[in-house]
């Protein structure tokens, strides 16, 4: 009967390890992070009953991301970019973030501006080399594009 098992009761590795040893898995069948698991098992057994620790998680936000959710709302999500060839060209967000900081480095004025300024700066400096930009419309807003 399905229902009477106790899924709780162990964890995948002693249920795997039980099924070899009765014969219903054959050796050969393990799976590949079996013997990797039984080389460095963990420090602390991961089961279902096992209370999580209670770790105050730092917030990730980087001033780069500020820049670029500034440009994404102004903006919006324009091109593709390739994360297989790391040689690929950077988007065009990536060009406005690098542009902005630079420009916070360089220019003493910006040095303690917004991140809209920062955006603005930059979207100016490449508006100057040759690079277009359209601004996003209401109806893309409302549309969710």
């Amino acid at each position: 009967m399905a229902s009477s098992r106790m899924d709780k009761i162990g964890t995948i590795f002693t249920r795997v390890t039980g099924l070899m040893k009765s014969g219903a898995m054959k050796p050969e069948d393990r799976p590949i992070w079996y013997d990797i698991y039984r080389a460095f098992p963990p420090k602390l057994e991961p089961r279902v009953d096992r209370q999580t620790p209670a770790v105050k998680l730092r917030p990730l936000l980087y001033k780069e991301d500020l820049v670029r959710a500034n440009f994404h709302k102004r903006f919006g999500a324009k091109g593709q970019s390739n994360m297989l060839q790391p040689s690929s060209p950077p988007s065009l967000s990536q060009r406005v973030v690098l542009t902005a900081l630079d420009l916070k480095k360089t220019v003493p004025e910006l040095k303690s501006a917004s991140e809209e300024e920062l955006v603005d700066a930059a979207v100016q400096k490449l508006k100057e080399s040759g690079v277009s930009f359209e601004r996003r419309t209401r109806r893309q807003d409302e549309e969710g594009e």
